[in-house]
Parts: C-alpha cells; structure tokens; sequence
C-alpha cells in the first residue's frame, strides 16, 4: 500500500504543478509580472542496477532528498557497462550524473569527478579497495552462489566445486554476462579448481575457463542481478550467482531457493559523479546526503544492504541480521579484488566474451 500511496501522493503534487502553471499562464496573460525568483529547476541522473534496488533507494534516500531540496529532482536510469561510459566521456557526451558503476580503470581522474570530502563525510565510510578520491560505497553486499531447492530435488550445494559438477548437481546454470559478475564465477572457477583462496588472482583463464568449460553445454546467459535471481527463483536455472539483496527481495525466507555462502565475494556497491556532469555541485550535494551517517543505514530498511558508514552500522535493520556478510564468521569470504579488476578489465572481458560467445 506504501507504493500506492506514493503513487497517489506524486499524482497529487502533479496536479498542484499543472494548477500553478495554468495560474502562472493566467497571469502572464493578464499583464501581471512574472516571478523570477522562483530557482531554475536540476534534474540529476542517477544510473543504477534498476530492479529492487531503484524502488529502494527511491524510498530511503531519493525522495527525501527531493523533499529537503525542491529545487532538484532524480531521474533514475540503468547503469551503462564501462565501455558505453567511458566513451561518451571522451567523446564529451555525458547523459548521467551519480553512477553506480564499477570501474575498470586505474585512470579515475579521468573519468570522474573528484568527490568533494568537505561535504561528503569521506572519512567516515568503510576502506574498501573501491574507495578512493573519485569514487566511494554507498552500501556493502555479498555475492554467493544460489540455488532453487526443488530443482536440487532438495540437494545442497557446500562449496563452489558444486556449481560445476553437473553429474552431482544435473540442470542448467545462470551465467550472468556482467562486468562484476564475470570476476565473482571467475573466482568461483579458480576455488573450484583447488586454488588458494589468497591466490585466485591473477585469474589463470585456462584454468578458470575449463571448470566453465562444465558447464557451458547447458548454460542460460543473463544480463544482470534481476534475471539471474528470476532464472533461479522459476527453476529454469538450478544455480547461478546471486546478489544477497536480489534474492532477499523475492525470497528472504529462502523457502524455495538457498545460499552457499562458503567463498562468497563482498564488496561495496559503488558511487561516483560523472566526469563532464553539468550538474556537479547537485550530485555531490546528493552523495553527501546518502554516505552521511544520519541517513546511510535507511537503506537497510527498504532491502538487504549494509551500510557503509562506520558511524551507521549500528542503525542497520536488525531484521537482516542473517544477511549481513560482515556477520558471517564461520565461512570462506573473499573482497571483491578491485585493485586487479581496475588494472585488467578490459582483458577480463575480453577473456570471458571470447568464452561466452565461442
């Protein structure tokens, strides 16, 4: 009913909107001055993952923030992959402002905006490898290997090895064909392969990609977070890689599918401001408003996040205790390797289109 009532709520300040510029109109018409006070309106283009996570950061931080600052709006839009980015940066044709993207580049300056730490609380968030001057986490995840329990016929998958026996576990596997999941299979392939867990980077392809190799005859290629978890949740795939707030906001109670958490990636979802943004002093007033400790943890309350401000764990939901990657002592974690990743993306991609495609 939240949603309704918003969506009524919106159809409500729409129709004080239409009323003022008839009465605006009116008084143009009659002779009667206009008012130039009024402040030119910013819309800022936040690009995300879409799915539950728009409808969440809407309701935690997006409206809000409208509401504190009437002179600006958010327009949400899908987050575009890393090539699609930095070409239009270069070619000087930016249509975002605040992107939740993960970077695969040593050259941030480049193509983003220094953050401004005189208003964003810089100090304050946790020091994950994707962290830096341009660039910060507006939330922490995890990312495990998911599974639909009937598809199983109510088997349990224990370690990454699992995900690619298809003898044992029989059935076809999500293969998620993006930029940060390519790196979290990746992994799973290496651990699978018996490497170290401190040694999975640098990926050996050959390796990597012969446990892949597995599972390639039956795989259902993917484009994000949302359709790999639909794949799993509707049994058309019996196991994929998931992120822990896409299945908590179809399945939080895991009645029909599960998580193997032993070598689950976390990481920090990331936040920049678009290098060439016309609206810079906007954006960073946005991003200071999300990464401030008085409002990050809201975030938990609308799906499975952890907050990412030191001074905001405390605050976080504590119906989702049973999600949170940070609280899970007794299984194999490994940080998303940001530092390699900036380094070698584009040959991580190139490696893993080759496979997906040959």
């Amino acid at each position: 009913m939240e949603v309704t009532k918003r969506h009524w709520a919106r159809r409500a300040v729409t129709g004080v909107a239409v009323t003022a510029i008839v009465a605006l109109t009116a008084a143009a018409c009659s002779g009667a001055p206009a008012d130039e006070s009024a402040p030119e309106k910013v819309t800022l283009v936040w690009a995300g993952f879409g799915g539950a996570s728009e409808a969440a950061q809407r309701a935690a931080w997006f409206e809000p923030f409208e509401a504190e600052n009437p002179d600006i709006d958010i327009v949400y839009t899908n987050v575009p992959d890393w090539g699609q980015y930095t070409a239009a940066v270069e070619a000087g044709d930016v249509r975002w402002d605040v992107l939740a993207l993960d970077a695969q580049s040593n050259d941030l300056e480049k193509y983003f905006e220094p953050l401004d730490c005189d208003l964003i609380a810089c100090d304050e968030i946790l020091p994950y490898s994707n962290v830096t001057d341009w660039s910060s986490i507006y939330s922490t995840y995890g990312a495990a290997l998911c599974y639909n329990r009937a598809g199983l016929g109510g088997a349990e998958p224990t370690s990454w090895a699992d995900f690619f026996d298809t003898e044992k576990f029989p059935g076809p596997r999500a293969i998620q064909n993006t930029s940060g999941n390519r790196i979290n299979l990746l992994i799973g392939a290496m651990l699978s392969a018996g490497t170290e867990p401190d040694a999975v980077t640098p990926f050996d392809f050959d390796v990597a990609f012969a446990e892949l190799d597995k599972v390639k005859p039956t795989m259902i290629v993917t484009d994000g977070q949302a359709a790999t978890t639909q794949a799993v949740l509707s049994g058309e795939a019996v196991m994929g890689t998931c992120q822990d707030s896409q299945v908590a906001a179809v399945d939080f109670d895991l009645e029909t599918m599960g998580m193997m958490w032993d070598g689950h990636i976390t990481g920090g979802a990331a936040v920049q401001i678009a290098k060439g943004s016309r609206n810079v002093e906007a954006a960073q007033k946005l991003v200071a408003y999300i990464l401030s400790a008085e409002n990050n943890a809201k975030l938990s309350f609308e799906m499975v996040a952890g907050p990412s401000n030191e001074n905001s764990l405390a605050d976080a939901n504590p119906a989702n205790d049973g999600w949170y990657s940070a609280a899970m002592t007794d299984v194999l974690k490994i940080d998303y390797p940001w530092p390699y990743v900036r380094e070698n993306g584009q040959e991580i991609q190139d490696a893993f289109t080759a496979w997906i495609t040959g």
